[in-house]
């Protein structure tokens, strides 16, 4: 066999080799894929698995904490709103005692106001009607101003009425009843010092103190229609003018 032969066939032979070394190791390479991919596939879903499972055991704690303050806020407010329901009523009970306070206080102001406006108008009223005159004092000769209970004198007269000035005549007596009852003083113990219509016929001012002349009174006395001469308010004054006159 020639050189040349031979090179020929030992190429061969090392192509032969190198085809069947790369078939075995194609072949080692599928039979290894076959043998170990089942294995990682299952460790890889195992993984994935068991990755799923940690986030659903953490979404589930997740959920049970919020679930947890949610029931510790339910009962927070549960408690709360029993807490209120509690107070409420006598929190309720002591602004309904103050609001029954502060009414009684507020009526018995009033009862009192009213009976203090009672008395003042029995006073000054009584059940006659009052008649204004105008004062003929100045004020800085004035020491007190009051007025009384006091009724109409009982008249005799009859008819259409006219104050009556002359000393003869029943309207003159009954003018000076109504003078003394209203000075508090008597003929006996006074000293009437003048009288003159107080700027009407049915109005009367009267100066009159006591006999010691302690004190001296300005007494208004008016015409009541159908009774008689009534005082309707009297001046204390400090100096009596007609005194010096006389």
């Amino acid at each position: 066999m020639s050189r040349v032969n031979l090179y020929e066939k030992k190429r061969k032979n090392t192509k032969l080799v190198t085809g069947f070394s790369t078939l075995a190791v194609v072949f080692a390479v599928l039979l290894f894929g076959i043998i170990v991919w089942p294995f990682g596939g299952n460790e890889a879903k195992e993984d994935g698995k068991q990755v799923e499972a940690n986030s659903a055991s953490q979404d589930d704690e997740v959920d049970e904490t919020d679930s947890d303050k949610q029931d510790e806020d339910q009962e927070g407010t549960k408690e709360e709103a029993t807490q209120t329901t509690q107070d409420s009523p006598s929190e309720e009970k002591e602004e309904a005692s103050k609001d029954e306070q502060a009414s009684d206080v507020e009526e018995n102001r009033s009862e009192a106001e009213s009976t203090e406006g009672s008395e003042d108008q029995e006073e000054t009223v009584d059940s006659d009607e009052y008649i204004e005159i105008p004062s003929v004092t100045k004020e800085d000769n004035v020491i007190e101003v009051y007025q009384d209970k006091w009724q109409a004198v009982q008249t005799e007269q009859e008819g259409k009425h006219v104050a009556t000035f002359d000393d003869t005549t029943q309207d003159w007596n009954e003018m000076l009843d109504s003078i003394y009852l209203g000075s508090g003083l008597s003929k006996d113990n006074s000293t009437l010092w003048r009288v003159h219509n107080g700027g009407d016929n049915q109005t009367a001012v009267a100066t009159i103190s006591d006999k010691a002349d302690k004190k001296t009174y300005r007494v208004y006395t008016a015409w009541v229609e159908g009774k008689g001469w009534k005082p309707m308010k009297v001046e204390v004054i400090k100096e009596n003018k007609y005194k010096s006159q006389s």
